[in-house]
């Protein structure tokens, strides 16, 4: 089994809006956000307010898989079958969320390239900024042998990531700094506990 760690050094996501080489569309999107923010925040949806929701919906296919921002519907629903269901804001728990893309950045290419060289089982990334970006890498930098498994922990500063291969079951990652510590004769590795990981993981032997 061959285990890796790299720092990716800031591998950072975008909205995909604010990638538009036209500044007259972006400007549209986030005005059309912003009006559809308003109106999803009425307590009573008159029939005039539902008509103007589903026009924005409809224009920035958001109800789709490539528009530039999608509805997060956590309970219940906003829309569905091509009208919006819900009479008011109570009657759903969700909101509005940007699509965003990995920063295709030479650097980030060339980390990719390196990667796929070392053919790791077990790979752990520092600066990373969420768990969509770090599938976002594995799906496009890591393209030519993408990870199955993954999973991010929540640091003090950056994130760590860590990607694993069909045959494993489990991985651990711990965000630095480390602490070293001694337990029943055998050498611990601990994150810090601002970390959000408050138990000791198996280390190396003495």
């Amino acid at each position: 089994m061959r285990i890796a760690t790299y720092n990716v050094e800031n591998l950072f996501s975008r909205v995909s809006a604010m990638n538009s080489a036209d500044p007259a569309k972006t400007t549209v999107v986030l005005e059309d956000v912003a009006k559809l923010q308003r109106l999803i925040e009425q307590p009573l949806y008159s029939e005039a307010d539902k008509k103007q929701m589903l026009a924005i919906l409809r224009k920035h296919r958001a109800t789709g898989s490539s528009g530039p921002f999608f509805l997060q519907e956590t309970r219940r629903r906003l829309y569905s079958n091509g009208k919006i269901v819900a009479e008011g804001r109570g009657d759903w728990v969700g909101s509005i969320e940007w699509r965003r893309d990995l920063i295709q950045a030479p650097a980030i290419e060339n980390t990719g390239r390196v990667i796929n060289e070392v053919k790791a089982d077990i790979l752990c990334l520092v600066e990373v900024e969420s768990r969509p970006v770090l599938r976002r890498f594995n799906d496009t930098a890591l393209k030519e042998a993408p990870y199955p498994h993954a999973m991010l922990i929540d640091g003090n500063d950056d994130d760590s990531g860590a990607l694993h291969a069909a045959r494993l079951s489990v991985c651990f990652c711990v965000d630095p700094p480390r602490r070293i510590m001694r337990f029943r004769g055998r050498q611990q590795t601990q994150a810090p506990a601002k970390a959000g990981v408050n138990r000791a993981w198996p280390g190396l032997r003495k």
